[in-house]
């Protein structure tokens, strides 16, 4: 997921996991905390603003999601001049987050957010299509903020992964030239390349966490102005 904001088309200000059975990763109390601290050292100029509402108050740490959510991220963006890019943030796995209010909680705050006109942030949003968290989608105010992608058997994956072994095998190729002096470019040969992508691995690697995963994007449709909707 987080190669989707390391494109250069978009302005990465933070990601969170949510990953099931792993301390830490599986509640809700983490994520604004944890994104708080990522937006602080990817956007220029939240550093200031953050650090100044945490010495003033070393509290909200330990407080809601909502309170270090508007505490914490949005009230140091507003601070901020008007970015060219709309603000990146990327959450996997919601529905590996502990209990279906936490799930609730999370996307009623991602909600709110989307409907300021003042706020710069764009959500990616991964998760299994869950029925609870459909559902959520399916309601104001995230509906009409909601562009979905549903990887199902339809979805032809064979052209995204031919494009990330290509990118990463050719970074690794142009790392170590030094140790591949005999070895052609490009690496490995297109005929290995494609077998390697059709090769079905248990459909491990072309469906890594479900045949029906859905990848929720949320867009607020309303900007500063003068800002670009990318």
């Amino acid at each position: 997921m987080q190669k989707i904001a390391e494109l250069g088309l978009v302005y990465f200000g933070g990601c969170f996991f949510f990953r099931q059975g792993a301390p830490g990763c599986n509640v809700k109390d983490h994520l604004f905390s944890t994104l708080t601290y990522q937006l602080a050292m990817n956007v220029d100029g939240m550093l200031e603003p953050v650090d100044r509402a945490v010495m003033q108050d070393f509290s909200l740490l330990k407080m809601s999601a909502a309170v270090q959510l508007k505490r914490l991220v949005i009230e140091p963006i507003r601070l901020l001049p008007i970015p060219l890019r709309p603000i990146i943030i990327i959450i996997d796995g919601l529905d590996e987050c502990e209990d279906f209010n936490s799930q609730r909680d999370i996307l009623t705050l991602i909600g709110q957010v989307t409907m300021d006109p003042d706020i710069t942030i764009q959500f990616i949003i991964a998760s299994r299509p869950e029925h609870q968290i459909c559902d959520m989608f399916n309601k104001e105010p995230l509906f009409s903020r909601t562009r979905s992608l549903v990887l199902d058997k339809e979805y032809d994956t064979a052209a995204d992964i031919e494009w990330y072994l290509c990118e990463n095998f050719e970074e690794i190729y142009s790392c170590n030239r030094d140790i591949m002096p005999d070895i052609e470019h490009p690496w490995p040969m297109n005929g290995d390349l494609h077998q390697l992508v059709g090769e079905p691995l248990g459909n491990s690697f072309t469906q890594p966490r479900s045949s029906n995963l859905s990848i929720l994007i949320l867009i607020s449709v309303r900007q500063r102005r003068s800002s670009t909707l990318y």
